[in-house]
């Protein structure tokens, strides 16, 4: 059976996110990235941020990805989500029908409203088998996961990295899973201890009991198939941060 080149990219991309454990590990890479409030960042001041990041990454996490190319692909979702835009606020319509598929290469899933800092963005396509690790979830978390996947919502989307108020935190408009425990407005200030400490918590609930958290699984992994940009499929480290050198 001929596999197409989208296809193969697709199957990269879960690879690269679900089947290395990684879907939880880039909430936190993302995450601990941030600066102050109300600033523009430039593309090498993320560049430098997120090399701390991945510098404290455990050798067996570095082992499993292609650190330079991978952390090229995070910014560059970063900068089309929001501009490295620390203070960026946007709210996403997410399709109620999670069968949609885009039209022709134009198509789109959803559509981002802009807010500060913020502009639409295609949505990417992702898919691709579960992996082995998925798999062994409960039946109930499976269902969880189909529920949640078909639900019709709209999210606001904080901070530079655009967090959920769906999942991390809680905006007090709409329900939240709130894994991190905090007010979103917590995401726009220009102390990053409580972004840390989110990503942390996070990976640790999402790695050490993934049975009793099949919906926050399910939602984690909508999130990213919704931000990540398939513009940023294919770009390498040396091309993206070529002026950072």
């Amino acid at each position: 059976m001929r596999v197409s080149g989208k296809e193969i990219q697709e199957k990269e991309v879960m690879q690269t996110i679900i089947s290395s454990g990684m879907l939880a590990t880039l909430a936190v890479l993302a995450m601990i990235a941030g600066i102050s409030e109300g600033a523009v960042l430039s593309r090498c001041e993320v560049q430098r941020h997120m090399q701390e990041v991945f510098d404290r990454l455990p050798e067996e996490v570095l082992l499993q990805i292609d650190e330079k190319d991978l952390m090229a692909k995070i910014v560059c979702h970063v900068e089309l989500t929001s501009g490295f835009n620390t203070s960026a606020v946007n709210q996403l319509t997410v399709p109620q029908d999670s069968s949609e598929r885009p039209m022709g290469h134009g198509g789109r899933r959803g559509r981002r409203s802009p807010g500060a800092g913020g502009s639409r963005f295609e949505l990417a396509r992702f898919m691709g088998s579960r992996s082995s690790e998925e798999g062994s979830d409960s039946s109930s978390s499976s269902s969880s996961e189909e529920a949640a996947a078909e639900r019709g919502d709209v999210w606001t989307l904080y901070g530079i990295f655009q967090m959920s108020d769906r999942v991390m935190c809680n905006s007090g408009s709409v329900p939240s899973l709130n894994l991190c425990q905090t007010n979103c407005s917590a995401f726009l200030d220009d102390d990053i201890t409580n972004d840390i400490v989110c990503g942390e918590t996070i990976h640790m609930k999402m790695m050490s009991s993934p049975e009793q958290h099949g919906e926050a699984r399910a939602l984690l992994k909508r999130m990213m198939t919704l931000l990540f940009q398939p513009e940023c499929r294919n770009v390498t480290y040396q091309e993206y941060f070529a002026a950072c050198q």
